[in-house]
């Protein structure tokens, strides 16, 4: 093909590639006396549909009531708590012939005093991704941003076929989607049977060989901060965040 042709075809896709954002904020704060409630954590879910020449996937009203039972399957609530002050962000990517929907719900869990009676029948409901590695949608994980070596932390909203999509709050504030390889998340809780297997625990010290400024190989004494199937995140003494294959 012609070096003009992929030109023109580049240039054809860069005129139908956009994305778009929308936004809702349901306030619906407890009518409660301040002291008889806390905040006890957020509820994530996560939904998508694809389309072709407008073809296939779910309506908007379904693909928001799914991302909604996600959050509820991702974030079983315990009696006395309730959901509450409810985002719901929907991003819409065209690449024609091809659209993507996405929707992102997200709730503070609220944690209600002894004076409630609040319980919920045994729903066990099941989010629609699955589970892999020892981590399931809902899950809180970390991640090192490679930009600054700073530690982030998210929750899974979606396992897919060899990755997984994860949402965060950046440094300004801003809800962020991701997909990050399994290898690269890593958990801090829940992880008895990875540090059953592989010897290492949380917060243990581990020996290990690092490079210094001359290019002159040096041993340092990390800590362990996280852990997957198949490596450990650890801490240097200078801050430093470094992972190694267990």
């Amino acid at each position: 093909m012609k070096p003009w042709y992929l030109l023109l075809i580049a240039f054809y896709i860069g005129l139908n590639a956009c994305a778009t954002h929308t936004g809702m904020i349901t306030s619906t704060h407890p009518s409660i006396p301040e002291k008889k409630y806390a905040y006890e954590d957020i509820a994530v879910g996560y939904s998508k549909a694809t389309y072709l020449f407008g073809i296939g996937g779910l309506d908007q009203a379904v693909l928001i009531n799914e991302a909604k039972r996600n959050a509820l399957a991702n974030y079983q609530l315990k009696s006395n708590q309730i959901l509450a002050n409810t985002t719901l962000d929907i991003k819409t990517t065209w690449i024609l012939p091809y659209k993507k929907v996405e929707a992102v719900v997200v709730a503070d869990v609220i944690q209600l005093g002894e004076d409630y009676d609040i319980s919920y029948a045994s729903k066990d409901l099941l989010s629609t991704s699955g589970a892999r590695n020892g981590m399931k949608p809902g899950d809180e994980v970390i991640f090192i941003n490679e930009k600054d070596n700073q530690l982030v932390t998210g929750r899974i909203v979606d396992i897919m076929s060899r990755s997984m999509k994860v949402f965060y709050t950046s440094s300004r504030g801003h809800y962020l989607l991701e997909t990050f390889d399994d290898e690269e998340l890593f958990k801090t809780k829940d992880v008895a049977d990875i540090e059953q297997r592989i010897g290492y625990k949380i917060g243990d010290t581990m020996r290990v060989k690092t490079v210094d400024k001359n290019r002159r190989f040096t041993e340092e004494d990390g800590t362990i901060i996280g852990l997957n199937n198949y490596r450990l995140l650890y801490r240097l003494p200078d801050g430093t965040l470094k992972t190694h294959i267990h």
